[in-house]
């Protein structure tokens, strides 16, 4: 007959492979706990503005096709997304921004934002994203029209390599950078010009700011990113197993809003997918940089300076209605 502590030991071993079954079941990366955004955050994930539906995927997706380039031989990019288990993105990127954030007194009031950096890269003539966590605390207040923050920490920047986040030296990423810039050809105008280079240097080698350079990195919340995620994939908590699927970084080209001689501009952007149960990098839903498609910053922040700036939802779509009008009266 089984002592108690057998049986105790055989049920726990039991539990242990259904949950390992599980886990491999829904993809093997999963983990046991999840990102708490139960705090206040000055910015939603369901904002509704910085969600893409099928349509405009689509739209980013041509337009990144068309315009952008990745040599000055005009030698098309290649396609694939960086795919990264959501699971890493938690337990490496988020937990270090978190560890971070809970560090400085100044993000006691609950008014701090964790999150990543996108860096441009390229490697060979591939566009490779380098991530860059840090902490960002709002200046404006909760309520604010356009809720400014300013970088108060900076994590290290990472390279995902198919299997984990690496960190990077400056130099090593530098290099990547370099090459993105020296390499990459952005048609700046969608329906007229040629793609001309995205990185124009001053003649001291310093990159030039200003409409002619092209995007350096985007900024992502990890409440954007993990939120969009836990919101694609309800059943998780359910299981009580999170991140067993992969996020994806596409690539994508957007239109500014704001305009340089009367026309819209092109820059190179991003987007990001889910896996949403059985169905991979599912695009019928997205999420993309703010910075890009709501407020006039790539060429200028984060890159060069400590401070985002986001218009709310209401406030990008008031800009897009007002860029629509505008150009409709030149073309009559």
């Amino acid at each position: 007959m089984k002592t108690l502590h057998e049986n105790v030991r055989g049920y726990l071993l039991a539990l242990l492979l259904l949950t390992g079954l599980h886990s491999f079941v829904m993809g093997q990366n999963c983990i046991p706990d999840k990102a708490d955004f139960s705090m206040e955050f000055p910015i939603a994930v369901n904002t509704g503005g910085y969600i893409l539906n099928a349509g405009q995927i689509s739209e980013k997706e041509n337009r990144f096709k068309k315009c952008v380039k990745c040599s000055p031989e005009l030698v098309d990019c290649p396609e694939a997304p960086t795919k990264i288990p959501a699971s890493a993105i938690k337990s490496t990127l988020y937990n270090e921004a978190e560890n971070l954030r809970q560090q400085l007194s100044a993000c006691s009031d609950k008014t701090c934002i964790t999150g990543v950096w996108l860096i441009y890269g390229m490697e060979n003539g591939t566009i490779r994203y380098m991530f860059r966590t840090g902490v960002l605390k709002t200046k404006q207040g909760l309520t604010a029209r356009y809720p400014s923050f300013d970088s108060l920490k900076f994590g290290q920047v990472h390279i995902y390599t198919g299997s984990k986040f690496e960190p990077l030296k400056k130099d090593q990423w530098k290099k990547l950078q370099d090459e993105y810039f020296d390499k990459i050809m952005v048609q700046r105008f969608e329906d007229s010009g040629r793609p001309e280079r995205g990185g124009h240097r001053r003649p001291d080698g310093t990159l030039e700011s200003g409409w002619k350079g092209n995007s350096r990195m985007l900024f992502y919340s990890f409440q954007e990113i993990l939120g969009f995620y836990s919101k694609r994939n309800p059943k998780e908590e359910t299981n009580r197993l999170f991140y067993c699927g992969n996020i994806y970084v596409n690539h994508s080209a957007g239109k500014f809003y704001r305009t340089v001689v009367n026309r819209r501009h092109v820059k190179h952007n991003t987007f990001i997918t889910v896996d949403t149960g059985e169905e991979k990098g599912a695009k019928d839903q997205a999420i993309t940089a703010i910075s890009v498609d709501g407020a006039d910053l790539a060429h200028v922040c984060p890159s060069r300076c400590n401070e985002l700036e986001y218009p709310s939802a209401a406030e990008l779509q008031s800009i897009m209605k007002k860029e629509e009008r505008r150009t409709k009266n030149k073309t009559k």
